[in-house]
Order: structure tokens, then sequence, then C-alpha cells
């Protein structure tokens, strides 16, 4: 639990930077519980994570999440091409993109992403931004200096801060998509800079916490507030500082969207709100709002 240790198999991959379990031992302390391991060398690890809860009676239900059903009919499936150095990721989001009917290619470097580009010629390309050999910022430039292939790029990347999104911006790509991400953010993005429509669940948190401000409309609020306060929002989401935002809604002229924003906390929609806020507004929505 020491930060910024690593076991020699962790230094040998090159993999994190040794502050995953310090976190987790502190914010389980901060919890007032406790987190322990016993490890084997050779026969691996059992972390036992110790907190003193209770079963709420005040807790409200869930709001279901929506859910990608696949393309809306007449839509024509987009050529997707994923660039992510991290196995698992780089299935996992292939996968998503497959499971819709896109027709993916998936690699694990900068430059790869660069070939790929040029052979696939791809309708948009999920790349992120720290990978080997080439990095996304590299391959983006790459690909931008040929006239013969200019897709949608949207960047995915861990940096939270505005600096970091104008940038990314600057260097060539569309949008910028946060880790960790969800289902919701993705499939929202491109059908906003793709111009496709896929079927989604009826049922949405946002209708949950505001009956009067579905989706589209909540997107569309969220979009006329200045990209300084989207980010403040995205990172007090993130971190979990339900006061703030709190503090910082009411602020906000919009009551309809600071009621709607609360009550999606209020909830623990995180998840959703995120995608909100990351997946930008549509073209339907746009221009009904």
């Amino acid at each position: 639990f020491t930060p910024f240790y690593q076991a020699a198999a962790g230094r040998r991959r090159s993999d994190g930077t040794g502050l995953g379990l310090a976190l987790s031992h502190g914010f389980a302390e901060v919890l007032d519980g406790s987190l322990g391991v016993c490890s084997n060398p050779g026969g691996g690890a059992c972390f036992t994570l110790v907190l003193p809860v209770t079963i709420s009676a005040a807790a409200g239900p869930q709001p279901r999440r929506r859910r990608i059903l696949g393309l809306a009919s007449g839509q024509t499936a987009p050529r997707v091409l994923v660039a992510e150095d991290q196995a698992d990721s780089r299935e996992l989001l292939a996968g998503l993109m497959r499971a819709v009917g896109c027709a993916v290619e998936a690699v694990g470097d900068g430059a790869a992403a660069v070939v790929a580009c040029r052979r696939e010629l791809p309708d948009l390309i999920w790349m992120d931004m720290d990978m080997p050999v080439l990095d996304g910022l590299g391959a983006t430039a790459a690909i931008r200096s040929d006239a013969k292939t200019q897709p949608v790029i949207v960047a995915l990347t861990a940096a939270a801060f505005v600096e970091d999104r104008r940038r990314i911006l600057a260097q060539g790509c569309d949008e910028v998509i946060h880790k960790p991400y969800s289902e919701e953010a993705l499939f929202m993005t491109m059908e906003r800079l793709l111009g496709i429509r896929f079927l989604w669940q009826e049922h949405t948190a946002a209708a949950a916490a505001d009956p009067g401000l579905d989706d589209a409309g909540l997107r569309v609020a969220l979009h006329g507030l200045s990209l300084e306060q989207r980010e403040r929002l995205r990172l007090l989401v993130v971190t979990g500082d339900l006061e703030s935002i709190a503090g910082m809604t009411a602020e906000w002229p919009d009551r309809g969207l600071a009621q709607a924003i609360n009550g999606l906390c209020e909830r623990y929609a995180i998840d959703h709100l995120l995608a909100l806020i990351d997946g930008g507004v549509t073209p339907e929505a746009g221009a009904a709002g």
C-alpha cells in the first residue's frame, strides 16, 4: 500500500504508477474501514475490505440506465477503428461497436492506427492518447496530414482538465471523451458526429429525475453552459462531490437544468450524468432546442 511502489511484474510491463492500492487503502480509511491483504509469491493475493455500513431505509430506487438496442432502421453501419494499447480495453470497446453492427478494426499503437486508417478508411476512430510507438496526438497529426483519409477522430483520455481538452482538440481531434467512459457517452457521441441514429431503451434516468426534461433537452441545456462550467461539473461528478454540485447549480439561472442535475445526483445516477455531459448534442436535439 506504499504510494508509487510496484512489484516486479508491474515494473516489467510498465503498467500503472503504483498508486492504485495506496488510493484504495486511503479510501477505506476515510470511510472508517480497512483494507488488508494476504499474499503468497506465485500463489496470488487475497484482499479484504471491511466497511462499517448499514442498510438505509431512506435509500430511493436506482433509476435504470439507458441501454443501446442497435442502429435505427435505414442507417448505414459505420466503419470504426479502435486504437488502444490495453488489450482488455481494446477488446471491450471493439466488442461494443460490433454489437451494434459496426465494421471494426482494432490496433494496439498509434503507428498501426495510421496504417489501418489508410487501409480501412474508417468513418470514426476511437483514439487513445497514451500509446506506444506513436501516441494518439502523433497518430492524429499523421492522419490529418493525409487528405485522402479524414475520419472523425475522438480522443480517449484520462486527462480531465480544460487545458488538456483544448490541447487535444487543437491537434486535430473532433471530440474528447474522458476515461472512465460509459456506453451512453460513446454512442451519443457517434450520433452527434456521424449523423446517425441508434435505438435506445425508452425509460431514461433523466425522465425519472424530472418528467418535464428528457435526455435530449438535458443535453441541450448542459451544452448551453460554458466549457469551464461543464468541465467543473464533470470534475465534481467524477470525484463524487455532490455538495459542491448543489452549490454550483444553486447559482444557475436555468432552474430546470439545476433541478434535473440535482435529481440525478440524489439518485446516484452518476454514470448517466457523465454520459450526458460527455455525449454532446445530437443534431435532432439541437434542432429541437
